[in-house]
């Protein structure tokens, strides 16, 4: 049993991410990430300006990302060098091939068997996302999510737990809907589009009121996946001249303001060509923004956001405490939408909470205590 235990212990540390880096580097592997993925979801994307060396510092971290795939796809007609590592996100867009199609058929059945019930479901995320891309392989997805009418939605879940789903998940609850959004089901349901895949259809948001969904679910989680930014500007680039950018913004505040910094991410890291009748409506980005969204992609793709594994890791190491408060310190951006305020340089607590989870960073408080243990060792 003790050997257990221990072996236990080391396959732990084995799975601990890489040490802190300095925030500046950080920041440098976020602006590589961000440059690779730019344009990537497009037939030709922009030529690429990243070094082999830079790519392959961020190849492992993006591995854990549901990016890894259109990682791939921009890369894979590089012909300046060879890039190590790029093979096993080649095997990840082959796996994510099968499973688009596998998803695809739970949905089918899904639709199916909610319609039985008697329930339209409305699709939103997901497959309505990967549709958008060149190929559904590009845009993995776990959940399938949904919405239902509000009388509707305890009835919807019962079918779904007592049906043969194949072990879909499913999810009928979603913030960026009932939370955030004043439009009422009535008028999302008579916007909504019916459209057709391989094993029958479904009804999907219209494009407007599903950009302001995606805008706000990623917001929602601080862009800690890099794909839900590419969802943003995919969805921006698709956007046809009859597209209504005023309803899309809503006349909610701060709701549309966030919407605006989403767009404004978009074309900032990836490049995103935003139509000129969106122009007025897209935010100016606070100074913090782009590196929080940054800071949030390495610590996410180091460490993930696992709540169990931060108990585990420190049971096994209590020393880790520091360490791993620092990584889970409430960023300013998901903390905005919790308090429902704008994303603004003009909120202090915001400067306050970046100022202290600095100062509690394990970087900080170890150069802290060799400063301090520095000055007691002097005569």
């Amino acid at each position: 049993m003790k050997t257990t235990k221990s072996n236990s212990k080391r396959e732990l540390v084995a799975r601990k991410a890489p040490s802190h880096e300095s925030s500046v580097d950080a920041q440098h592997l976020g602006r590589t990430i961000a440059c690779v993925l730019a344009g990537s979801w497009r037939p030709k994307p922009p030529s690429l300006a990243a070094s082999v060396d830079d790519i392959e510092r961020v190849l492992p971290l993006v591995a854990r990302t549901h990016a890894a795939a259109l990682f791939w796809w921009r890369l894979r007609g590089r012909t300046d060098g060879k890039i190590s590592g790029l093979e096993s996100l080649r095997d990840t867009y082959r796996y994510n091939a099968v499973y688009a199609e596998h998803q695809e058929a739970r949905l089918a059945s899904l639709v199916r068997l909610l319609r039985a019930a008697a329930i339209e479901p409305v699709l939103l995320k997901g497959w309505n996302l990967a549709r958008r891309y060149p190929s559904t392989a590009l845009r993995p997805y776990e959940d399938i999510d949904f919405i239902v009418r509000d009388g509707d939605a305890s009835r919807a879940e019962r079918v779904v737990a007592e049906g043969d789903t194949s072990g879909a998940v499913v999810d009928f609850v979603h913030e960026e809907i009932s939370r955030f959004d004043a439009a009422e089901w009535d008028d999302m349901f008579a916007r909504s589009d019916r459209v057709t895949f391989a094993d029958g259809h479904v009804r999907v948001l219209s494009a407007e009121d599903h950009l302001r969904a995606v805008a706000i679910h990623g917001l929602k989680h601080s862009f800690r996946n890099p794909l839900w930014l590419c969802d943003i500007a995919v969805s921006v680039e698709a956007a046809g001249d009859d597209f209504d950018w005023a309803r899309c913004f809503g006349t909610l505040h701060p709701q549309s303001q966030w919407i605006g910094c989403a767009i404004g991410l978009a074309r900032e890291l990836l490049d995103c060509n935003v139509p000129p009748r969106a122009e007025p409506y897209v935010s100016a980005l606070p100074r913090w923004l782009i590196p929080a969204v940054f800071g949030m992609w390495i610590r996410a793709a180091r460490h993930g956001l696992d709540e169990r594994w931060a108990v585990r890791e420190f049971l096994a190491s209590p020393a880790s405490l520091g360490s791993i408060v620092a990584r889970r310190w409430p960023d300013p951006i998901s903390e905005a939408l919790r308090r429902n305020i704008p994303l603004s340089e003009k909120n202090p607590w915001q400067r306050r909470l970046h100022a202290l989870a600095f100062m509690l960073s394990p970087k900080r408080l170890s150069a802290a205590a060799f400063r301090k243990k520095a000055v007691r060792s002097v005569p």
